[in-house]
């Protein structure tokens, strides 16, 4: 939420052909015009958006700037009306080179699974809760983890 209702090609209060962006399906071809500070009533001008958007979409999710003038506006978002900018997420392919690098270091924790949990894995599907049966060890950040099934495997 913002006090300007959109991303425009330039500063709409300076240029009169100014367009407002509806969605911005990926973020690395956009071509705007960001020079031009934010408002007084801001902290940052819509380039401070723009990077706040890419971490976003980097991560996964959408984004959207809408003015936070409108009482309503969150309502409108979520669904989905033609309100303000949207920001697709980003695609969070991981390259077959990061695979086999993850893939070899070495697991000093383990997590092990039910065999509804392990079919799951196998299918590419989400691992939830209840299909973990036992883990061991700690689990601090930037480790890798071992899976196995019920007998260790």
């Amino acid at each position: 939420l913002t006090d300007v209702d959109g991303l425009y090609t330039s500063n709409p209060n300076k240029d009169p052909d100014a367009k407002r962006i509806p969605v911005v399906d990926n973020i690395d071809d956009l071509d705007v015009d960001t020079s031009s500070a934010g408002s007084a009533l801001g902290t940052g001008g819509m380039a401070t958006k723009i990077t706040a958007a890419k971490l976003a979409t980097a991560s996964g999710v959408d984004m959207s700037i809408v003015s936070a003038k409108n009482p309503t506006i969150i309502l409108e978002v979520m669904r989905g009306d033609n309100v303000g900018t949207l920001f697709k997420k980003r695609s969070l392919k991981v390259s077959k080179d990061r695979k086999r690098w993850i893939a070899g270091l070495p697991a000093r924790q383990s997590i092990y699974l039910d065999d509804g949990a392990v079919r799951a894995i196998k299918e590419k599907k989400s691992l939830y809760a209840a299909g973990i049966i036992k883990i061991n060890g700690k689990f601090p950040s930037n480790v890798a983890i071992g899976l196995a099934d019920s007998k260790g495997v």
